[in-house]
């Protein structure tokens, strides 16, 4: 078994899930066996139409076994085409039955050197790019730095929130409250800790797009910005996604 699936799952159940009914789960994903090497696209209802850079993967790193590799090897500015994981039937949104979402998923680097320009982003989102919060994981010389952005409106904030060490895997947590009296409605866990909390998207689609925001169904893993073409097959490794909707 894999040594990680302990920890997210201990972290998963403390951002929401220990205090509120599940409505729909999935997870948590190791990527073994239905699983086989290749990629994503089209294995266990994950979608990856574009055919980015999102493989699955023997490795011995981590313990993972097999796992998701993915890079920013190919980009674009699509979202729709992107890397989903598979659909909740009963998504989370405000003013539903359903109005929590938490997810949590292990993440390490394929080197243990920096990989020059490797940049993904990892989003709660409806299924088609309606993303409701934002983690982004650069590579830098330090350690991978991991970017937090919320919105009011129209306005983004980014912080960065986190360095990861290179040398180990490490636990990744969205927890997201709908029913926020106040806008700080999204907690960020990694390795137990909390590193922030903040506002959903949701303001910036309802002020900007007029448009009610779609309930979160999945996991978006997405390679935007400058192809780094050198960086296919390397990049990320993910393992254990766990996600849900609860009441």
């Amino acid at each position: 078994m894999k040594r990680l699936i302990t920890l997210a799952a201990i972290v998963f159940a403390a951002l929401g899930l220990a205090s509120f009914a599940a409505a729909d789960t999935q997870g948590p994903i190791t990527f073994d066996s239905p699983y086989t090497a290749g990629n994503i696209d089209g294995q266990q209802n994950w979608s990856n139409t574009g055919l980015f850079d999102a493989n699955v993967v023997n490795t011995s790193l981590y313990g993972f076994g097999q796992a998701l590799q993915i890079s920013n090897a190919r980009t674009s500015g699509s979202f729709g085409d992107q890397t989903f994981a598979p659909l909740l039937t009963t998504g989370a949104a405000q003013g539903t039955a359903t109005q929590h979402f938490a997810a949590s998923f292990s993440i390490g680097t394929t080197q243990n050197t920096q990989q020059s320009g490797l940049s993904i982003s990892v989003s709660p989102d409806n299924g088609q790019g309606a993303r409701m919060s934002y983690l982004r994981f650069d590579d830098q010389a330090d350690g991978v730095h991991v970017f937090f952005d919320e919105t009011k409106g129209a306005n983004f904030k980014e912080t960065d929130i986190a360095t990861l060490t290179r040398d180990n895997a490490h636990t990744v947590a969205f927890s997201i409250d709908f029913t926020a009296a106040s806008s700080k409605q999204v907690t960020i866990t990694i390795d137990g800790r909390v590193k922030a909390v903040g506002a959903t998207w949701a303001s910036y689609y309802q002020t900007q797009e007029h448009n009610p925001t779609s309930p979160v169904k999945t996991m978006l893993f997405r390679a935007g910005g400058t192809a780094v073409p050198a960086l296919v097959n390397q990049g990320y490794l993910i393992d254990n996604l766990t996600y849900a909707s609860s009441s």
